[in-house]
Parts: C-alpha cells; structure tokens; sequence
C-alpha cells in the first residue's frame, strides 16, 4: 500500500489574525491566520525560526512563497509556478515548473536566484528536504520514481535508488544520512540511506503493510506506518534501527501520521471524523490536538513543518476554513509563558483592611482590600499601589499585567494599572477601564521593546490605581484585588 503525502497540491485571502487562547489547558499558544491578499487558497509547509515557506494559489497558479510570522510579511519567491516544501537559515526547497515539468528547485529568499536541481535524463523531479547543504527529494527516469540527493546543483545529484526496487523516495535528510521508503514490489518501506545506494537500510516493523519516513533530525526519523490492508495508518518514530520503532498514536483516533521533527516535537495529523492537526513531544501520550485551537468554521487542519527553541514551539500547516471556502495558511505558536506574583506592595493611597501581598498569588477568595483614607484632590485615585516582581526573562518577546477586582460599593468608577519603563523612568503603558461591584479581569500589554519594562536583574514593577468618576455609595469606597501577577514570554 502506498502512503502518499495527503492530496493537498492543488493548482492570497483575508487576515484572520492572532487568537489568544484563555483556557488553562491552552495556555500558551497563539494561532495565526497567514492568509493574506486575495488569492483562494494558501499553504504553510513548513517553518523554521522567524520564517515559514510554502505555496499559494493565485491567478490559477502554484506560487512558492515565504513568510515571516505574520500574514502581510508573506513574500513570493522568484518563480512563476512552483512550490516551497522545506526551509532551513533562509533557504528553501521544493520545486518549479520548467517546460511543463515539475523540477526540483533551491530557492535562496525572494531576493536570490533559484537553482534548478533536476537531474540529466530524469522526466521530472521534487525536492522534499534539506540540512546542512544537502537537498532530498525524487527524480523520475522513464516511469521509475529514484530517491537521490543534492548538494545544491543538478550536477551533484547521488541516486540512493535500490537495483531491486521498483520505486523509492527520500523525504528528509540531517546533512549525512537520508530517510525515505523504498518499494520491492510489496509496498513501501521505511529507510534510510547513509549516501549512497547500497547503504539503504530498512526500518519497516515486522507485521505491517507499509511505512514512510517522512521526516527527520538528528538521529530521530518520523512518518507513519500500516498495520493493515483497510488503511489504518499510526504516528511513528525511530532512531536508526528497526527496534527503535515507537508508536505515537493516540487513543481513541482512527489514524495518524507525523510529517515533521525538529528532533524534540514531532508534527502531523489524526484522523477523528476529518483530518486533525496535532503536536507530540515524543510519545504518544504527549499529544496535542492543535484543531481544538481554531475557530469552528475550520473543518480540517494539517501540520507540515515544526521547530522549537527558546522556549517557543511553531508548527506550520493549513486548515479548511467552510466560512470562507478556501485552504488558509496557518502557524500555530506556543510560548513557554511566566507567571510572576508580586513580591512587595507599596501602598501610596488607601489603607488596607483586609489581605496581604500574599493574597494578590492565587484566584483563592482571599482578596487584598484597600479603601479610601486621603485623597490629595477630587481628582486624585482614592487607591494607588506600587507592586514589583522578578522575571527570569531580561529580554522578553510580550509583557502584560493582569489583575481581577471589583469595587465594595455601587457608584462610578474606573481602575488604571501601569508598567512601569526602567529605561525612561517612568510609568508609561496604561489602559483604564470601567470597574463594578462585580469582579473582572483588567490588563495593559506592553509595546515595541519589552525588555524596557524588565530592570535590572529581572525587575519589575507596575502601579494600580482605583478612581471615582461619579457619584458612590459610600464616602469611603473599597476596592477588592482578588488576584495580579505579570504574564511574561520569551
């Protein structure tokens, strides 16, 4: 049984945005819409750092594109027809039409020239992935598909093709060694290469159909085994052997296959009624259902590409949005959040009647209170406090401070809170809102540079301030905190 890529080749739209997930179980990721223009369909393949490849729709043809995290920075490499399939430190493969043919291509950003692969004598050819210089893909001589490998002109291209086999493929490479599968005429298998043909070594598991490398880093392969002849197809890794063989599948799905790794998380799909997008982190108990994340106008999703460092997570696919009819490129981010709670409070305004620092750590129905004492004049907050903290980022990617309250009293009233900018030395970020006699979560989010709001060895520090803007009930109002810390990303 052969186990092809799912059909997603086909031969830009309106932004959708970042969506901040607020459930405690998402906490974390980000999904952005990178559909952009007015083209009917778009594809995210894969990512690496600050920037993702793959191909777009437009005017009737495929396009190779980039982009970098966000939709409007989508870029189109310099050819007509083509598709991005890999990206690694600005390079990208895949492949371009050529004299009506499908060539495998090295692109070199928007701004380079792109390297035609393809082979001498071969009738087409797709570059599928790339490491350390070297490109893998497939050419076809005669109606025989061959794996082989590049290192960066048609030239250098090594066939890895078995004499005995009917047809084989390389999928991925980590600069030394390729994987891919090879069929004997029994369907495909697993393997890997180490440069050249004879080396191929087979790491399909006794017992079942068929296998695929599709992907690998390092020492670690992923793709998707078989176990029979219906289609019933599961999640894989290995590392370099047959008996490395783990199973990632999850429970309670009815199929899945991991495209990608970045040699900690793994990326791909489950199928549960419709194709899923998901994550791993090397078990099958480890994943995650990066579907639950979009709106439900999404009928399916897909993850082609992933990497990770710095405590940041991207993959990269696309989903079939039914609202707007069209495939939409997707990158899902997650970021290895920081909760801080304030270590001290300074009150400047007010006096406490209840609570401590301590009471501001946890959503625990221990609130601080803090009530009216002096005001300096009518205009002036009845309650202002001085809160700081520690972080263990110096310089990080988003910044916010949060906090739950309400006022005692029934009256009009508003909250401000403050970050506080060590560079200037001064309060500068502030967002003031309404505030009732019902608790609500109240925030400010730093702009631009972020660390400007982180001091020296990690501090931070904010004000919050409660102001009576209309008639009250009491003479003396009272605020309740119920909780505030500072939400602090790499």
């Amino acid at each position: 049984m052969h186990l092809p890529k799912l059909n997603v080749l086909k031969t830009v739209g309106i932004v959708f945005g970042v969506q901040c997930l607020s459930s405690a179980a998402l906490a974390g990721w980000t999904v952005t819409n990178l559909h952009y223009g007015d083209a009917p369909h778009s594809y995210c393949t894969a990512t690496d750092g600050g920037q993702q490849a793959g191909y777009i729709i437009f005017q009737g043809y495929v396009r190779p594109v980039v982009w970098a995290d966000l939709p409007e920075t989508m870029t189109g490499l310099p050819s007509d027809v083509g598709q991005a399939w890999a990206v690694e430190n600005g390079q990208q493969v895949g492949r371009a039409v050529n004299a009506g043919f499908y060539n495998a291509c090295v692109w070199s950003g928007p701004g380079g020239n792109p390297v035609l692969l393809h082979p001498i004598g071969a009738f087409e050819s797709h570059a599928w992935g790339q490491s350390a210089g070297q490109q893998v893909g497939e050419a076809r001589f005669g109606s025989q598909f061959e794996a082989g490998y590049w290192t960066g002109t048609a030239a250098s291209w090594v066939s890895l093709h078995p004499s005995q086999a009917v047809s084989s493929v390389a999928h991925a490479t980590n600069g030394a060694i390729q994987g891919g599968s090879v069929n004997y005429g029994t369907g495909d298998k697993a393997c890997v290469w180490n440069g050249t043909a004879q080396s191929v070594s087979l790491l399909h598991p006794s017992g079942y159909v068929s296998s695929v490398v599709w992907a690998m880093n390092g020492g670690q392969q992923a793709g998707v085994v078989s176990p029979n002849v219906n289609g019933y197809f599961s999640a894989s890794l290995w590392t370099g052997t047959v008996e490395s063989h783990v199973d990632l599948h999850p429970a309670g799905y009815s199929g899945s296959i991991i495209y990608a790794t970045d040699g900690s998380y793994q990326a791909g799909v489950t199928l549960f009624g419709g194709y899923r997008a998901a994550v791993w982190n090397g078990s099958a108990s480890s994943f995650f259902d990066l579907h639950s994340l979009l709106p439900s106008s999404f009928a399916e999703s897909f993850a082609f590409g992933v990497w990770s460092g710095n405590g940041t997570i991207k993959v990269a696919g696309f989903g079939r949005n039914i609202a707007t009819g069209r495939d939409e490129a997707l990158l899902w981010t997650f970021r290895d959040t920081e909760t801080v709670v304030p270590s001290g409070v300074t009150v400047q305004l007010g006096r406490v009647t209840s609570g401590n620092t301590g009471s501001l750590s946890a959503d625990d129905s221990d609130p601080l209170v803090l009530c009216k004492f002096f005001v300096p004049n009518q205009t002036s907050p009845f309650v202002q406090v001085v809160l700081l903290g520690t972080t263990s980022f110096s310089s990080p990617d988003s910044l916010s401070l949060r906090h739950k309250s309400k006022l005692l009293n029934s009256g009009a009233f508003s909250t401000t809170c403050r970050l506080y900018n060590f560079v200037s030395g001064a309060y500068e970020e502030s967002s003031t809102a309404a505030i009732g006699s019902s608790y609500g979560l109240f925030s400010v989010t730093a702009s631009g540079d972020c660390s400007r709001y982180v001091g020296q060895g990690g501090s931070l520090q904010a004000q919050l301030q409660f102001r009576q803007v209309g008639p009250s009930s009491s003479n003396f109002p009272c605020a309740s905190i119920e909780y505030l810390n500072w939400i602090v990303a790499p």
